[in-house]
């Protein structure tokens, strides 16, 4: 229910700030496009698309703070934030340390396989996982999982560098609702985006369930410490 109040809350409070107030239907939030999550009395979106008059496309990055008041219910007017988005590709992982925003710490380390590809190897506190650049084709390490998942028909699929679980359960502060149910166990999909300094990983259903294989399941926002 919680859950549910926060999308809702996200897309009045994108359409009051993004939408100019001339009754026309054209300018518009793709809030199913972006990247949220939910910690404490925040919720933030990465990489928010909104289009303007024109059809011309921007990104932003929001945050929206609620606040409750003394008798426990919530003030109708929350704290908003947007701001452009930071360019982000999928170029290799550069490895070293990254910081999840909700404190949880990845190493990444690279290989260059025999292919061209770089896989690049995380290993953070419950799990671990590899990414390796370049298109899912059959010589890509995770093609199975991926191709099981069909997270290789996906019209967004050449926006992120792909790979899959191999050790424990993708469970991070801002990226845990179905840890251990499955939904995030081994060979389940991981997407990444990064612009060198900031990484967002984004998981997806396992294959393991037929009906909701390979669908979004949340995002975490990294900053390399090192």
């Amino acid at each position: 229910m919680q859950k549910n109040f926060n999308r809702k809350l996200i897309i009045v409070t994108l359409l009051s700030t993004f939408i100019p107030a001339t009754g026309s239907s054209t300018p518009r939030v793709m809030l199913e496009k972006a990247q949220t999550y939910a910690l404490d009395n925040q919720v933030k979106g990465f990489q928010v698309p909104t289009i303007d008059n024109t059809g011309k496309i921007k990104y932003y990055d929001i945050s929206i703070k609620l606040t409750v008041k003394n008798d426990g219910s919530f003030n109708p007017l929350p704290s908003f934030t947007a701001k452009p988005s930071i360019s982000i590709s999928t170029r290799s992982i550069l490895p070293g340390t990254y910081k999840e925003v909700g404190g949880d710490v990845c190493k990444v380390t690279n290989i260059m396989l025999s292919n061209g590809r770089v896989q690049s190897f995380f290993t953070c506190p419950s799990f671990e996982f590899s990414l390796a650049t370049g298109p899912i084709t059959v010589d890509h390490p995770d093609f199975a999982a991926l191709t099981a998942a069909e997270i290789q028909k996906k019209p967004d699929v050449t926006t992120q560098t792909w790979g899959a679980i191999t050790n424990g359960h993708f469970d991070l502060t801002t990226c845990s609702p179905y840890s251990g149910t499955g939904f995030l166990d081994v060979g389940g999909p991981i997407g990444a985006k990064t612009d060198g300094k900031t990484l967002v990983l984004s998981a997806y259903s396992s294959p393991a369930f037929a009906n909701n294989s390979g669908s979004f399941i949340c995002s975490a926002t990294f900053i390399k410490q090192s």
